[in-house]
């Protein structure tokens, strides 16, 4: 619920590309990071 209203009042005056910039780092980022422990073991 939190999460949710933080969201809107983020995203709702940001443009289109800036938010699908925003989504794209953090992909990104998710799937970089998450598979690193395994790759390390």
């Amino acid at each position: 619920m939190v999460e949710e209203r933080l969201w809107f009042s983020y995203s709702a005056h940001k443009s289109d590309y800036i938010l699908y910039t925003d989504n794209s780092l953090f992909l990104f980022l998710v799937f970089s990071l998450v598979p690193l422990p395994c790759a390390l073991v």
